[in-house]
């Protein structure tokens, strides 16, 4: 099992989105843990990750608890569905009380869905690499904050 005391970032779904945001904030210092429903997706993350993998349901609270999610202090909803995005990182922000909550959305039009939440949107059609860039780079400041 997991710290839940310990702070850190949970990334749910090991896409090659999430693999390498996972990566990235790994090798900037973070606590990482990446949870995906589908053992096969971890194979995305490179050799040199040394965060953690969990397996499990993401809608399933007992395996967010096991994840760390009590003690998060950033959480990414990076599957490769928007609704399950929509719906886990709606989870983690009402339910758990995380204070930064993202959720990757391919169709940004969706992004009017959580207007009224805590949740910010990652529009990946919408990314050149340079935003990649300063996302990654905005995370690791609100992490810091």
């Amino acid at each position: 099992m997991l710290s839940h005391k310990a702070k850190g970032i949970i990334i749910v779904g090991c896409s090659p989105f999430g693999a390498a945001l996972a990566n990235t904030l790994y090798h900037k210092g973070h606590k990482v843990v990446v949870l995906d429903k589908d053992r096969e997706s971890f194979r995305y993350l490179p050799d040199e990750f040394g965060g953690s993998e969990m397996e499990g349901d993401p809608t399933d609270p007992g395996v967010l608890k096991e994840a760390g999610i009590e003690g998060a202090e950033l959480f990414i909803a990076a599957t490769q569905d928007d609704n399950s995005n929509l719906l886990i990182s709606q989870i983690a922000s009402s339910i758990f009380q995380v204070n930064r909550v993202y959720a990757r959305l391919d169709d940004s039009s969706r992004s009017r869905l959580i207007t009224d939440m805590p949740i910010k949107p990652i529009c990946l059609y919408d990314l050149s690499a340079d935003d990649y860039g300063h996302l990654a780079e905005s995370v690791c400041r609100e992490v810091a904050v």
